[in-house]
This record gives structure tokens, sequence and C-alpha cells, in this order.
């Protein structure tokens, strides 16, 4: 160590002394406080100016050092907060980002449900109105069928009234065309009877006898086969009206087959009609959604 070489030198190498154990001190304590507030390292400065007199004239040198000892601290602090800033600011930007990456996967698997329920809802529909139509048909045929039925047993009762009436006609035209014999046997009969005694009138009494049975038979003979050859005819003929009903009705349930499946055709178009236009309007809405986003996202 150099000896001083007067009481001056001496001062001033008290002086430079000084402010290199003050300076080193300094940094030590801001080193072992750096996690301390700014208010730590403005005490301990300030303590430390305090241990010597404002009018000792190594203070203003002391104090420029503690000073920019201090600035320096405060940019390294700045540094580190901005620095802390900018990760946090990346890391809210991402998270924003990602959250509304998320908004926008749900917007689509909202779409995928909203877009199944609305397929299944039509489909509902459709089969509602389906099995309304088809009832609605149904009770219509049978109501039909009912009359029709209602309508033939009429007719057909009817058609056996006449064809009885016919029977009676032909027996009454039968008899009427026998009754001039009838008359002659009967009265010859009669004569007969007021011959009753003679030779030979009981063997004439029962031929006239057998005459007149023989024309009753014969009349019976006729009716019973023209009341055969009618009811045949009936029978017929209710086969025929039978059949030509039952044709009129498969001709109206084919009709009403052709209705229902028109019916179904045009609500079918209805509904999805009706569907195209809520699908556009809510594609859009969710592009539009999806959109939004988007532009958030790359703000």
């Amino acid at each position: 160590m150099i000896a001083p070489r007067s009481k001056k030198q001496f001062q001033g190498m008290l002086i430079v002394a000084g402010l290199v154990f003050g300076i080193v001190t300094i940094d030590r304590l801001i080193y072992y406080n750096v996690n301390k507030e700014p208010a730590h390292i403005k005490t301990t400065a300030a303590n430390l100016l305090r241990l010597h007199r404002q009018e000792w004239r190594g203070y203003p040198l002391l104090q420029h050092c503690l000073t920019q000892i201090k600035g320096n601290w405060t940019a390294d602090e700045g540094k580190k907060a901005t620095s802390a800033d900018l990760v946090d600011a990346v890391n809210a930007k991402r998270s924003f980002a990602n959250g509304l990456d998320q908004q926008i996967v749900k917007i689509r698997n909202i779409a995928i449900s909203e877009e199944s329920l609305k397929l299944g809802e039509q489909s509902e529909q459709l089969r509602e109105y389906a099995e309304q139509r088809r009832r609605e048909l149904d009770d219509e045929f049978q109501k039909r069928a009912i009359v029709s039925e209602q309508m033939l047993q009429r007719e057909l009762q009817e058609k056996a009234t006449q064809t009885e009436q016919q029977i009676q006609k032909y027996r009454n035209d039968v008899e009427a065309e026998q009754h001039l014999n009838l008359v002659n046997l009967q009265l010859r009969f009669l004569v007969v009877d007021l011959l009753a005694g003679q030779e030979g009138a009981n063997e004439h009494r029962s031929k006239i006898q057998s005459q007149i049975e023989a024309i009753k038979d014969t009349i019976n003979q006729k009716v019973v086969a023209e009341r055969d050859l009618l009811n045949n005819q009936l029978i017929i003929y209710g086969r025929q009206r039978r059949a030509q009903v039952q044709a009129e009705l498969d001709d109206l349930k084919l009709n009403f087959e052709t209705e229902l499946a028109n019916d179904l055709t045009a609500f079918q178009v209805k509904i999805e009609s009706d569907y195209n236009g809520w699908h556009e309007n809510r594609i859009h809405e969710l592009a539009k959604a999806i959109t939004v986003r988007q532009e958030q996202k790359n703000q």
C-alpha cells in the first residue's frame, strides 16, 4: 500500500475507500434483497446516507452512486415486469384463442345435434301425418263399405220381394189357365154326387177326382219350377251385385291408397321445403357465429 504524502492525500484515500465500501455494501444489500419491494431498498439507502453528514465531501458522490444503482435496479425490474407482461399477454391471447376454438367446436357440435334433431322431428312429423291420414281414409272407407252393404241388402231384399210377387203372380196365372177345367170337373163331380147309388157312379166319381188332382199337381209343379227359376235368378243377381259392390269397394280402396300416397308426397315436399328454409337460415347463423370468432381469434 502506498503511504500518503500529506494529510490531504490521506483524506482523499479515506473518501475513495468510503465510496467503494458504500457502493459494495449497497450492491450486496440489493443482491440479497432482490425479491423485496423497492421501499426496502430506499430505506436501506437512506440509512446508509444518514451515516454521514451532508457536509461531508463524499456525500454528493455517494448519493450519485446510490441514485444510479437504484435507477439500474428500477430499469431491471421494469424489464422483468415488461417481460412478464409480455408472457402474460401471450398466454392470455393463447387462452382466448383456445376458448374461441372451443366455442367453434361447440357451435359445430350444436349444429350437428340440431341437424339430427330436426331430421328426427321431420321423420316423426311424416310418420304421424301418415298414421293420421291413413286412419281418416280407413274410417271413410269403412263408412262407405257399411253404406254399400246396407244398400245392397235393401236392394236384394226388394229383389226377393219382387221375386215372391212374381211367383205368386205366376201361380195365379197358371190357376187361371186351369180354372175353367177345374170348374167343369167340379160340376161333373157334383152331378156324380147327385147320381149316387147308380151303377158306375163311384167309378166315374173317382175318375173325376183324379183329373182334378192331376190339374192341381200340374199347377204346383209349374209354380215350383217357376219358383226355382226365379230364386236361382235372384241368387245369381245377388252374387253379381255383391261382386260389383266389392269391385267398387276395391276401386275405392285403391283410390284411397293413391290419395294417401299423393298426400304423403305433398306433405313430405312441404316439410322438406320448411326444413331447407330452416337449414339455410341456421347454416347462415352458424357460419356467421364461426366467422365472428375466427375474426376475433385473428385479431
